[in-house]
């Protein structure tokens, strides 16, 4: 049946376990460190993905091909597809919402496939060759991207109440922690490598696997 607001997950028996209990926030600080990762790792990758889809020419350089100063008339571009993944992170967010209030006592399956469609979508950035492809990855990734993090966040009310306070904490610490490590994994790789492809891929990776938790 349906109920409303917060009295979602105390319908479900299993959550009387504190076992239960426990398992369930600590994946739910998964979904949050990746959600961190995939937040944190697109500020230093932002000019080689730039790059990677013709909109600039050798941007770690400063320089394009033929040795002078990179044009960046057209980076605008990428301000457009992060709008648009913005703008896909509210529509992905409505519906989500929506089918937790249809199915309350299946909801964890919502979250599932939203934490593998961002996962997926993520990595997805690292074959993108154009403007349009990288619009479609934004949105793609842009529609999953805000309600893993809002919906544990009310998760971890749902089910510890008045005890909530230390594992909200815990959850928020956990995207916290993914933002810290992103930037410097993707500076590491940028650097070595002049690349950002496999951060990107094993964060996906990371995503996809915190879903079957």
């Amino acid at each position: 049946r349906r109920t409303a607001g917060l009295q979602i997950v105390a319908v479900d028996p299993l959550l009387d376990d504190p076992r239960m209990k426990r398992r369930l926030s600590f994946a739910y600080c998964g979904c949050m460190l990746c959600v961190g990762l995939c937040f944190g790792a697109q500020g230093p990758a932002a000019l080689a993905l730039a790059e990677q889809c013709g909109i600039v020419h050798n941007a770690l350089s400063g320089e394009n091909t033929a040795g002078t100063p990179r044009d960046v008339t057209k980076l605008g571009e990428m301000g457009i597809a992060t709008s648009l993944d913005a703008i896909a992170g509210i529509a992905g967010t409505l519906l989500g919402g929506w089918l937790v209030d249809r199915k309350p006592l299946r909801w964890h399956w919502v979250l599932c496939g939203y934490m593998v469609w961002q996962g997926v979508a993520f990595s997805s950035w690292t074959i993108v060759s154009s403007f349009p492809q990288l619009v479609v990855a934004s949105v793609a990734w842009g529609f999953a991207s805000t309600l893993p993090s809002l919906s544990t966040q009310a998760a971890m009310t749902w089910i510890w109440k008045g005890d909530v306070a230390p594992w909200m904490q815990l959850v928020n610490a956990a995207f916290g922690l993914g933002s810290l490590i992103a930037p410097a994994v993707v500076s590491l790789e940028l650097r070595e490598r002049d690349s950002f492809h496999w951060t990107y891929r094993a964060i996906g990776l990371l995503g996809v696997c915190v879903a079957f938790i």
